[in-house]
């Protein structure tokens, strides 16, 4: 019986069309966030999604419905973000403005 349903499943999940999930990100690079941690935020009225990565620093946060992209980002501010009385507001003051003197900024190829 185990055998039965453990095949099926296996056969279910091979005709599922599983692709990476990827988002446009602010200025119109595309980037790949199923690699990175993902969590839905329900508790924000400006942020609706985290996505980070810790061994790498890459973050990708849904801002009013645009994503942002940053990296090298260090674990404890993605701690404090996800864990502050305002998420808004440290996402401006802790992200935001400093990416904007572009100590997160995401060094591209030419």
């Amino acid at each position: 019986m185990v055998g039965s349903i453990t095949g099926f499943l296996l056969l279910l999940l091979s005709r599922l069309d599983i692709r990476p999930e990827a988002v446009t990100v602010w200025p119109f690079n595309k980037v790949v966030v199923e690699l990175l941690n993902c969590r839905d935020i329900k508790r924000s009225s400006i942020i609706q999604r985290v996505c980070y990565d810790a061994g790498t620093g890459h973050m990708v946060i849904n801002v009013k419905g645009s994503y942002y992209e940053y990296c090298r980002v260090p674990e404890n501010a993605y701690l404090e973000l996800m864990g502050a009385f305002s998420m808004g507001r440290y996402y401006e003051q802790h992200i935001q403005a400093v990416a904007g003197e572009r100590h997160f900024v995401c060094a591209r190829e030419p």
